[in-house]
This record gives structure tokens, sequence and C-alpha cells, in this order.
């Protein structure tokens, strides 16, 4: 049973007190000493919330450096991990099963590729020990020749557009070396780095030296995205809209446009003919441009794949092309520069 307190319990606990102490001077020397007691009790106090106070400053200072060195113990966001964690890439997408053959490609070339890929060997550590000095890709130039040749051309066009960790895509990479001369060019000049490389090649032995270049020693912290075998205007298998800024160094052109299938020699011995045809020869005139609109569509369509692919508004920048093959007859063949204009000004192929 509770029993609340009432007033002769109060007048009971106050006589305890006056009985206790039987004059004034011991009353007020207990009080005194009840006091200091608790003068003394209110200094430890104080005394103990001080230490507490300086350990929890202590321990947040030890959690703020912590943070800023380490992270990712602290924060279940991803933004401070590696950018050369493969989960991370930032576009992904499958190689197609089974590669289409792309209109440009001439059987009569293939031994040749096959030949240049081998050229680079599968032990990276040797390979960066020799590429630079070496001829490769069929460019019949050493890498660090052509590098100096190219150095200020990619400098000035490709560092204002990217930054680190955004997604570059090369369309017709070969064995990897022009995407591995763009990555070192874009850390030398501007510091860019952990950039994702994409890529495809059509020529499937020279895909895969390149997937194995990026995938193993890519500069710059590059981390290797996605590299496949397939063809450069018919890219089904990658998205739309993903990447940062997409080139090619080269647009491969059209071989045989007219179909003579012939060998690539008496191929070209055909198109001269056409090309030196009379004013008077109709024939001669009309297969000319037959062949030189079958090339500039080869080239529409294979820039308008690039262009499905960049960002909205990123660049989409091919590096070299060859000129018609009638006012060049030491090329392959290609396009004109009134071509470039007028294909982008009348929105001929969706670019």
């Amino acid at each position: 049973m509770i029993r609340l307190p009432s007033e002769e319990d109060d007048a009971t606990d106050l006589q305890r007190t006056d009985d206790h102490f039987e004059d004034e001077d011991e009353l007020e020397a207990a009080s005194l000493m009840t006091s200091s007691t608790n003068e003394d009790d209110g200094e430890m106090e104080g005394a103990r919330a001080l230490r507490v106070l300086v350990c929890l400053m202590i321990c947040a200072l030890v959690v703020a450096t912590l943070a800023l060195f380490l992270p990712g113990m602290f924060s279940k966001s991803d933004q401070f991990e590696s950018l050369r964690t493969p989960a991370r890439i930032p576009v992904t997408f499958q190689c197609p099963e089974v590669i289409q053959e792309a209109e440009n490609f001439d059987p009569s070339f293939e031994k040749d590729y096959v030949n240049v890929t081998k050229q680079i060997t599968d032990n990276m550590t040797e390979f960066l020990e020799t590429f630079r000095e070496a001829d490769y890709d069929d460019w019949g130039r050493s890498y660090e020749t052509v590098k100096d040749g190219m150095f200020h051309w990619k400098s000035s066009r490709y560092p204002d557009y990217l930054k680190d960790g955004d997604s570059i895509f090369e369309s017709a990479c070969g064995i990897g070396l022009n995407l591995f001369m763009t990555l070192e060019i874009l850390q030398e000049v501007k510091g860019i780095e952990n950039l994702f490389v994409y890529g495809n090649e059509y020529v499937e032995v020279s895909a895969a030296k390149a997937d194995a270049v990026m995938s193993n020693v890519a500069p710059a912290h590059g981390q290797k995205g996605v590299i496949c075998p397939g063809d450069s205007a018919n890219l089904y298998f990658v998205p739309s809209d993903a990447f940062d800024l997409v080139f090619t160094g080269y647009i491969s052109p059209v071989l045989d446009p007219l179909h003579f299938g012939k060998s690539t020699n008496e191929n070209y011995d055909r198109y001269t003919m056409i090309c030196k045809s009379e004013d008077d020869d109709w024939k001669g005139k009309k297969l000319n441009q037959m062949a030189q609109d079958a090339q500039d569509d080869w080239y529409g369509r294979w820039i308008a794949e690039m262009a499905r692919i960049a960002k909205p508004g990123v660049p989409v920048i091919v590096e070299q092309v060859s000129p018609p093959y009638c006012n060049a007859e030491f090329d392959w063949g290609g396009v004109s520069q009134d071509w470039f204009r007028d294909s982008a000004v009348n929105n001929t192929y969706n670019w």
C-alpha cells in the first residue's frame, strides 16, 4: 500500500533534525560541511563533463579524418570508389553472337589484318616495352611518329569536351592503338584520366587484340568498357545517346561500290577507266555517279551510327577521310568536303 506524506511526517522529520543537533553551532558546522561536500561534488562533475566533451571532440576528429581518406567506409554512395571498378562501367551492352560482314570488307585484306594483329605480342609487359618504336596497324610508321603527327590535332579538339570519368567510343578501333594514343594525349594535355573506353572493329582478331590492350594496359587509368567485333555502319547492339564523345580514326571506304566482284587490282583498273570517261560518254559518267553515290551512302550510314550512339550535343569526330577516287586515284576512294557540309545542312542521313 502506497501512503502519501502528511504534515505530521514533515513535522517529525524537522523534529528529528533538531534533536540530532543540540545547538545552533553544531547545526551550522554540519551545514558548512554539507556545502563543502556539494562544491567538491560539483567540481568533480564538471571535470567529468569536460573529459567527456574532450573525448567526443577527439572521436569526431578521428571520424572526420578517416572519412576524408577512406570515404567508402562511411558512405553507401559509390561516388568516391575507384573508377576502375568493373561493376561501375556507365554503358553496358552485349556483343553480337553473329558477326555480320561489313559492306566495305574485302577478303583479300583479311590476311593483312591478321598479320598486323600478330605483330602485337600477347605479353602485355613486352608490348609496353616495344610498341612505341614498331610499325603497327598498317600505318607504315611507328606509334611515336604517328602520335607526334596527331598530337596537335587531337589536343586541340578533344580535351574541351571531356572530363574525368567520361565515356568515349571509337568506331573501327583496329587493334586499339588509336584509343591508346587518345588516352595518352588527353592525360598529357589536360590531365584527363579514368575514361571508360568502348569501340568496335569488323575484323574479329583485331577487336580481340584491342580488347586485350584496353583491358590490361590502358594508359591514364583508362577502364575498358566493351569492345566488340561489328560493322561500323550497323551498330544495332550499341545503345543510343550513350557516349560523351564518339570518334573514328578513319572511315574505310567501300572498295567495290559497283560490285564488279573482280580482284582488287582489276576493280581499280575499271574504276580508273570510269574516272577518265569523256564528257560525251554518258555511260561512263553514269557509272561514275553511281559509284560515288554508293560511297556517299556508305559514309553517311557510318557517321549516322556514330551520331546515334553519342549523347545529344556532344562531338562526333572523323579524324581522317579519303577524297573521292577520281580526285585521288592513289587512294581507295572517299567523299568530298562539300559532301560533309551538304549532308549536314540537308540532314540527308539524320545525323
